[in-house]
């Protein structure tokens, strides 16, 4: 996870001119990158998979209100003055730019903003989110099978 995080570290420009949306986005999700792998490896599974599902939220968040071109859309949600977006009205509305529909169609299949359960951000999303909110078979304590923190490598692999 260090070393993806790094990459992503790689790719933010220097200028946040140069990432209109997207720059804040970028950032924030690097921190949940760097916080998730630390979390779950001192055995706070569902935090640490909280922290991946606030990346992917922040992202498609900033991503919808760039394709739009959204400036007062993406300053309310970003000063709180606006109601939050939803995840899925979001992936909708990235999915319904042309530019992206474009790339959708030659990837074929559900690509990455389909319907739900085939499209690959909706259905990380759903995965994310019975650890997020803590689902039965998706507490820490139905991981560790015990009373406390403890560390299983076979969950790193699950969640992976």
């Amino acid at each position: 996870m260090q070393t993806q995080a790094y990459a992503w570290l790689r790719t933010i420009p220097y200028e946040p001119s140069a990432a209109p949306f997207v720059f804040d986005a970028l950032i924030d999700a690097h921190d949940e990158f760097q916080a998730a792998p630390f979390i779950a490896a001192h055995g706070l599974y569902r935090q640490g998979t909280a922290a991946l599902r606030n990346a992917l939220e922040v992202m498609a968040h900033a991503l919808r209100f760039a394709v739009r071109n959204d400036q007062q859309g993406f300053d309310g949600w970003r000063n709180g003055s606006a109601d939050p977006p939803k995840f899925g009205n979001s992936v909708d509305l990235i999915g319904r730019d042309p530019a992206v529909a474009a790339v959708e169609a030659a990837l074929g299949g559900s690509g990455l903003f389909g319907a739900h359960p085939n499209g690959v951000l909706r259905s990380l999303y759903t995965n994310v989110c019975r650890y997020a909110h803590s689902q039965p078979g998706h507490t820490n304590a139905d991981i560790w099978q015990s009373n406390g923190p403890v560390f299983i490598g076979r969950v790193h692999q699950v969640l992976a």
